[in-house]
């Protein structure tokens, strides 16, 4: 199953395997002083999405049933 991921600063691509994950979250670590930046995340084709912060959250949601919050960006 193939997913979007939604890089630190905005930028969307399509990944094909889990194996771009760990170099998603890495992201997370560069420029700590950047504070409006501070999320990733991934969305599926049925549009659930889950997005990680720096400050160690994760917001899990389906972007049909309702307004989006964290994901997306």
């Amino acid at each position: 199953m193939d997913f979007i991921v939604t890089h630190r600063y905005g930028d969307e691509e399509r990944a094909l395997s889990t194996e771009a994950l760990p170099l998603l979250l890495r992201e997370l670590d560069d420029r700590p002083e950047d504070t409006e930046h501070g999320d990733v995340s991934v969305t599926n084709e049925s549009n659930w999405c889950r997005s990680v912060s720096r400050g160690g959250y994760v917001a899990f949601e389906n972007w049909r049933m309702g307004t989006p919050g964290t994901c997306g960006m």
